[in-house]
């Protein structure tokens, strides 16, 4: 079973994704799910809060990388 300090937190979420000067559109067309969703992997709240699974994190970051280069 995956331990909770596994998943990215949502600031760490939010500053990559502003870091890479990404909108959360163009950042949730990188890993292939919706505005609205990638918005709840950002929030503190946590009646809409969402988990990041790391494989989505690491796709993240993967591609975040790639434009970079």
């Amino acid at each position: 079973m995956m331990t909770k300090s596994k998943y990215p937190s949502p600031d760490m979420i939010k500053k990559k994704r502003l870091d890479a000067g990404l909108t959360l559109q163009e950042a949730a067309e990188l890993i292939h799910v919706t505005m609205q969703g990638f918005a709840k992997y950002e929030t503190d709240n946590l009646k809409i809060k969402r988990q990041m699974h790391p494989a989505f994190w690491e796709l993240f970051c993967l591609r975040v990388k790639e434009l970079g280069d």
